[in-house]
């Protein structure tokens, strides 16, 4: 495989009833010029055999079988044998729009934007999914800059769909120098805010081109108060930053954000 565009990274882990439809859902894609990184990341159960399968029949998926380290280091992994101008990372237990690649590199190469954000939507049954829906288009993407993008995280609407990395195709040099927290639980926050203030032009639609499965087993389901404060640790260095960048407005959003969190885990 030659001058790959895209490169989709999706880690591995105790997903063995999902992952078949994440990757017949990347496999299904109308664009075709990608290779597709899946990071076992040390999975107890079967889900890395069923990769492998998967990886003898398309010559575009290559697993990589690791030791357990957790989501932050399974997408560290492929980003650093990714090979494709493009990145995206894909959860194995969502799926995805078939149309997804096409639509939104088309929208990247036409407005030489750097990053491009989809609707997200969530389900609980696969049933409840149609990735063939036609799609609209056109007038329905706006194109902004990154600090236009940055207010967003704090407006309080459709925050997920800003601050998860999912579903979102990425120029890989926004991603010099930036990887994702070791070890951490809202690996997505402590990163996208630096990644949004690099990139010029950002395009974004409502369309929903990622379908997120609520995994009542998911990391994020069972909570405690000590593993909040990995989410305190990144709104802290979220403020830090924008301090550092002298983005008055942007610093004041993220401590009163970080104060609003406080308060609802309090209460």
């Amino acid at each position: 495989m030659s001058d790959i565009k895209i490169s989709i990274i999706m880690p591995v882990y105790k997903v063995e009833e999902y992952v078949g439809k994440a990757i017949e859902s990347i496999l299904a894609q109308t664009f075709t010029d990608f290779e597709f990184l899946i990071v076992d990341d040390g999975t107890p159960d079967r889900s890395g055999e069923i990769c492998d399968r998967y990886a003898k029949k398309d010559h575009r998926i290559r697993v990589i079988h690791k030791e357990n380290g957790g989501l932050s280091s399974a997408r560290n992994a492929g980003l650093e044998i990714a090979s494709g101008e493009y990145v995206m990372f894909i959860d194995a237990d969502d799926v995805v729009h078939s149309k997804m690649l096409e639509t939104e590199l088309k929208v990247l190469k036409e407005e030489n934007a750097d990053i491009f954000i989809c609707g997200l939507k969530r389900f609980a049954e696969i049933e409840e999914v149609d990735t063939c829906a036609e799609l609209q288009i056109k007038n329905c993407v706006e194109i902004q800059s990154g600090l236009e993008i940055e207010s967003k995280l704090f407006c309080g609407q459709n925050v997920e769909k800003y601050i998860s990395c999912c579903g979102k195709l990425f120029k890989k040099t926004v991603f010099n120098g930036i990887r994702f927290p070791q070890g951490r639980l809202f690996e997505d926050e402590y990163i996208t805010y630096q990644l949004y203030y690099r990139s010029e032009r950002i395009a974004v639609t409502d369309i929903v081109f990622y379908f997120y499965f609520t995994n009542p087993c998911g990391i994020t389901k069972n909570l405690t108060l000590n593993k909040r404060f990995d989410e305190y640790d990144a709104q802290e260095e979220r403020i830090k930053f924008f301090k550092k960048k002298r983005c008055k407005e942007l610093y004041q959003a993220a401590l009163l954000k970080l104060l609003n969190s406080a308060q609802w885990d309090l209460i």
